[in-house]
C-alpha cells in the first residue's frame, strides 16, 4: 500500500455519476424521505412556493416541495450531473403536478442562479462535496428572498457502525474513511452547520433536528455495499485496497447480511434559516 498521498481529484463529487451510483441515490433519497416531508411540512411552505434544490440528484426533493406546496409551485434544481438531472426533470414533468426547471452548473463556481430569488433554498448532503462549504451557504443567501428560508442537511458519521460488528465492517470503514481523508471530504461537517451558518453572515439557525436510522444488517447491506462500489475506482486508484479485497468484500458482505447484525446510519443533521 502506497505512503503517498495523491492529489484529490478534480471532480468534486468522488463517487462518480454511473447509473449504479444514481440508483444509489435514488435509494438514498427514499431512506431520508420521511425526515425532509416532516421538516417541510413543519416550515408550512405557502401553496405558490418558489423553491430551489441545491444539488438535486435524482430530484425527489423537487417533488416532495411542488406536492407539500400544489400545483402552482414553481421548483428549480441544480447539479453537476446533467445526464442524470435531465432524467429527474423528465420524470418530474411526467408525474408532478408544478413547474420544473434543471440547471447543470458546477456549485463551485456557479454564482447566479436564473430565476433567484426563492421563497425556499434546500441542499442536502452536498456541502460535503464542495470546496468552500461557507462560500456555498454564502451563495444561498443571496439565492433566498428576504423572509425566505435556508434548509441544510448533512451527515454526520460519528455514530456509524454496526452491532455486532462483522469482519467485513473493517474493510468499509478503512475504505471509506481514506477515500474521504485523500480527497479532502469532511465526515462530520454535520455538527459544524450552526457554525457554517454563522461564519456565512445568515445568522444562528432558528432550529436543527438530528435523525439516525437503526436497521438490520439485512436490510442496509445493499446500501453499503453501493458506497464502497461508489468510492472504489479510487481506492483502488489510491492503493487503499486491492481486486482481491474488494472483491471479497461483496462476499463477505452477503454472508453478514445473513446473521442478526444492526447497522447505525449516519446521523442526518438539518439546520434552517429565515433570512
Amino acid at each position: 500500500m502506497s505512503s503517498q498521498s495523491p492529489s484529490a481529484p478534480s471532480e468534486s463529487y468522488i463517487l462518480g455519476h454511473t447509473s449504479k451510483e444514481y440508483q444509489r441515490l435514488r435509494q438514498q433519497a427514499l431512506q431520508w424521505e420521511f425526515v425532509t416531508r416532516r421538516l417541510l411540512q413543519q416550515l408550512d411552505l405557502s401553496a405558490n412556493l418558489k423553491g430551489l434544490d441545491v444539488g438535486c440528484g435524482s430530484g425527489d426533493v423537487m417533488r416532495l416541495m411542488a406536492e407539500l406546496s400544489g400545483p402552482s409551485a414553481s421548483m428549480t434544481g441544480i447539479d453537476i450531473n446533467g445526464r442524470s438531472g435531465q432524467e429527474a426533470l423528465q420524470v418530474l414533468q411526467e408525474t408532478t403536478p408544478g413547474q420544473f426547471r434543471f440547471i447543470e452548473a458546477d456549485l463551485n463556481d456557479l454564482d447566479a442562479v436564473p430565476g433567484a430569488p426563492f421563497d425556499l433554498t434546500f441542499a442536502r448532503l452536498i456541502l460535503l462535496h464542495v470546496q468552500d462549504p461557507v462560500r456555498l451557504l454564502q451563495r444561498m443567501a443571496t439565492w433566498t428572498k428576504p423572509g425566505g428560508i435556508i434548509l441544510v442537511q448533512e451527515y454526520d458519521s460519528c455514530a456509524m457502525g454496526i452491532y455486532p460488528e462483522p469482519e467485513v465492517w473493517q474493510e468499509f470503514d478503512q475504505v471509506c474513511s481514506e477515500v474521504f481523508k485523500r480527497a479532502g471530504k469532511d465526515p462530520y461537517v454535520g455538527r459544524k452547520l450552526p457554525a457554517y451558518f454563522q461564519k456565512a453572515g445568515i445568522g444562528a439557525p432558528e432550529g436543527t433536528d438530528i435523525t439516525g436510522r437503526l436497521t438490520s444488517l439485512a436490510e442496509e447491506g445493499g446500501m453499503l455495499q453501493a458506497i464502497y462500489r461508489s468510492i472504489l475506482p479510487l481506492a483502488l486508484q489510491w492503493q487503499i485496497t486491492t481486486e482481491e479485497r474488494s472483491q471479497h468484500f461483496f462476499q463477505d458482505m452477503e454472508q453478514a447480511m445473513q446473521g442478526d447484525s444492526y447497522s447505525l446510519s449516519p446521523l442526518l443533521i438539518s439546520a434552517w434559516k429565515q433570512v
